[in-house]
């Protein structure tokens, strides 16, 4: 692929495309109604990420059929069992169709618990399964977000996001990979972090599965969106909107956001100043 310079734009009222194609949802992919879950297990404060799974005794999740009949040792309940959960309906927001599924244990007696042994008693990890099916062999990227490690197909990524509620919001950067047609299986480590989502009884997480099918090999993030341009300090000297309005930028120097959604290497050879606004 040929280098690819990048011209950045300090006038306040600029803009820098980053719109991606529609799509009908099932002409692309279709992300799964129904979803198992194991758990709930106890965690540690700090093992949220990459910590102590209980399933390793048993080869792991991944290795683990479904079977409501068998049983798992769990200090939080004394024994567990795999059950079914059903994910939300479907949105699409930044051109990212995504949907959320909901881990909870109701059955789970954690007043008392939380009476026992305090908050840390409605921390608990979970495991998910679940699909995704690609209509079209394509290019995707993959936003988890209440999450962080997960398996694709039986191999492993921790590039979830434990702390980002919404993954459509900021559209910054997922999982991209080349996808082909069929069913894909996703398993996900669920974490109830009190410090994420609060102390609520019972304790819920709601695991958000994010899709959206590549449209182009260089993405720049808006620069009014987070994640974006970021600049030192916009003065609002006139309009009550500095976005849209007619502002000064304090400060020399602007970052911007860059991902590469293709599948070959993009190299930045450098970057200039297109137009500066001057004040009137």
């Amino acid at each position: 692929m040929q280098p690819l310079a990048i011209c950045l734009f300090l006038l306040a009222g600029a803009h820098v495309s980053a719109g991606q194609h529609s799509f009908h949802l099932r002409e692309n992919f279709e992300i799964g109604d129904d979803w198992e879950v194991l758990g709930p297990f106890q965690t540690g404060t700090r093992e949220q990420q990459w910590g102590a799974d209980p399933l390793e005794l048993y080869g792991g999740f991944r290795r683990l059929a479904f079977n409501n009949s068998r049983s798992f040792p769990s200090s939080l309940n004394g024994s567990v069992f795999f059950s079914n959960l059903t994910a939300s309906s479907p949105t699409v927001k930044n051109s990212i169709t995504s949907r959320k599924v909901p881990v909870s244990f109701p059955e789970v007696d954690w007043k008392s618990l939380e009476k026992a042994f305090g908050w840390s008693a409605l921390q608990f990890q979970a495991w998910i399964r679940g699909t995704i099916h690609i209509y079209n062999a394509e290019r995707y990227g993959i936003w988890i977000g209440n999450a962080v490690e997960f398996y694709l197909d039986g191999t492993y990524y921790d590039v979830g996001n434990l702390y980002d509620t919404d993954v459509t919001q900021f559209n910054r950067g997922g999982l991209f990979m080349d996808l082909s047609a069929g069913d894909h299986i996703l398993e996900v480590r669920v974490v109830n972090d009190i410090r994420a989502f609060g102390g609520q009884i019972p304790p819920k997480v709601q695991v958000q599965v994010a899709l959206r099918k590549a449209a182009r090999d260089l993405v720049v993030t808006e620069y009014d969106s987070h994640g974006g341009w970021i600049v030192p300090t916009v003065i609002n000297l006139k309009r009550k909107d500095p976005w849209r309005g007619d502002a000064c930028i304090a400060g020399e120097w602007a970052s911007m956001a860059v991902r590469n959604e293709g599948s070959e290497w993009i190299i930045v050879t450098g970057l200039s100043v297109d137009e500066v606004a001057t004040p009137r």
